[in-house]
């Protein structure tokens, strides 16, 4: 198991969710309304995020960026 973590900062993280949460309509019914409400958006500043604490690799990615996957896929490999 190899742990890929996509980081950005928080006001990237609640501006995206937003976009998708506008764009509701066929998006998997797993993403619950009451997970998109504004007062759960509220209390992200609350948390910091963080990768799982699994005993993987950990492979971080910055999303503010392009991502390179060519990149990306050999560090999956060297990670394996």
């Amino acid at each position: 198991m190899i742990q890929v973590y996509f980081r950005c900062p928080l006001e990237v993280a609640v501006g995206r969710y937003r976009q998708r949460v506008e764009a509701a309509a066929g998006r998997h019914p797993g993403h619950l309304p009451e997970h998109q409400t504004d007062e759960v958006l509220a209390s992200w500043p609350t948390i910091e995020p963080q990768p799982l604490d699994l005993d993987a690799p950990l492979i971080e990615i910055d999303t503010t960026q392009p991502i390179d996957i060519e990149a990306l896929v050999c560090r999956l490999y060297a990670a394996a």
